[in-house]
């Protein structure tokens, strides 16, 4: 019975991590601004109290969030660019000088549609704390099609 009990509460605390709310939330939409010419605007929205870490961190602390857009019938123009701008400061957690979002951060990347269909898969890799915890690194994956 005792063996049970303790099954069912790792269980519990199982299921309820598991399903704990993430504290970044993603989005990506495409703005057009011609029939073959485009950005693609990734968001991040951030819960409140919780920091997204920044592009280029130095090895030994957090997880640097990546952004990789595969794209099939277009081609990429330029570089991604960050368009909200990292806070830079001391980290309490990780004690040392790091970069950060709050809040929301977004991201474009300027594309040209080469064929009738263009499908960009954006891959999205991150990692964030709210001071006392931090989520494992992780995964999200967007897919964007478009119909010229």
């Amino acid at each position: 019975m005792r063996k049970l009990q303790v099954l069912l509460i790792f269980l519990l605390c199982f299921v309820v991590t598991s399903f704990a709310a993430q504290p970044v939330e993603w989005t990506a939409v495409v703005d057009m601004a011609s029939i073959d010419e485009g950005v693609i605007k990734i968001s991040a929205e951030i819960e409140e109290g919780w920091k997204l870490y920044g592009m280029d961190l130095p090895l030994g602390g957090p997880v640097s969030t990546t952004i990789q857009i595969e794209a099939t019938g277009a081609e990429m123009e330029g570089d991604l660019v960050a368009e909200t701008k990292c806070i830079s400061a001391e980290d309490a957690t990780f004690q040392s000088t790091l970069e950060w979002w709050e809040g929301n951060a977004t991201f474009s990347q300027r594309f040209k549609v080469v064929e009738p269909l263009a499908t960009f898969s954006i891959k999205i890799r991150y990692m964030s704390c709210d001071g006392t915890t931090c989520t494992r690194p992780t995964n999200s994956k967007l897919i964007i099609e478009i119909n010229k």
